[in-house]
């Protein structure tokens, strides 16, 4: 089995060991007819076989989310009353098992904290720009993803995750005024430290993960949902 790392280097090598393989057959007079076209046949199957059932085997990603304005005791996490829940689910579809799924889930409002909701055994990882590069979603990730490594997604298999979202708008307008030296906004606003719960106005996946050896990845905009 090739490596996931090395699959998309060993590919076209193993495409071209068989095809090699098979002009040999072709050309080997000192074969009959009904052996070559036999092993002419054998070396045709293993092509269709690995093609269909490795290569191009459907593999995606199911997401769902929906926003809760008023945080509930969902998978253990203590609310705050300006504190709102986005609430995702990654599915696994397929009757295949997902290996080293590595998500980054990114919101353009703060998150407080995540948590995975499920007996999937998931562990957060530091934030890390790699799993974003090339998304084109800059103007989206001033707060960076929440990361997440999964060793197995099984089957069928779905797992929850928890956003703890805070409206920061008042933190970076006082933030922003401190930049460019304007002393009258150096105190907090006066409704307090965040601003009035909002639903997001964006919310993005980025996963990669392999299935029997061959490297996924997905890049999607989720619409949310509203508990």
């Amino acid at each position: 089995m090739i490596l996931p790392a090395l699959f998309w280097w060993g590919l076209p090598l193993f495409y071209l060991g068989l095809g090699v393989v098979l002009i040999d057959l072709c050309l080997e007079r000192d074969l009959s007819i009904v052996v070559r076209a036999i092993g002419g046949t054998i070396i045709v199957f293993v092509v269709a076989l690995f093609t269909f059932g490795l290569v191009l085997f459907p593999a995606p990603l199911q997401v769902t989310s929906f926003w809760s304005k008023d945080g509930t005791d969902v998978s253990g996490v203590t609310w705050d009353s300006d504190e709102s829940a986005l609430i995702v689910y990654i599915k696994n579809p397929s009757n295949r098992d997902y290996a080293d799924l590595d998500i980054a889930l990114i919101s353009n409002e703060a998150v407080a904290k995540a948590v995975e909701g499920t007996n999937v055994p998931c562990e957060q990882i530091s934030a890390n720009e790699m799993s974003i590069s090339g998304t084109g979603w800059k103007d989206w990730i001033e707060w960076g993803p929440q990361r997440f490594r999964c060793d197995k997604l099984p089957k069928d298999t779905t797992i929850k995750f928890v956003l703890v979202l805070k409206n920061a708008d008042p933190i970076l307008h006082k933030l922003e005024h401190h930049k460019l030296g304007d002393p009258t906004h150096e105190s907090l606003p006066a409704n307090g430290l965040y601003g009035p719960k909002r639903k997001p106005s964006f919310f993005g996946v980025v996963a990669t993960y392999s299935v029997t050896g061959r490297p996924h990845s997905m890049k999607t905009k989720i619409d949310i949902g509203n508990g």
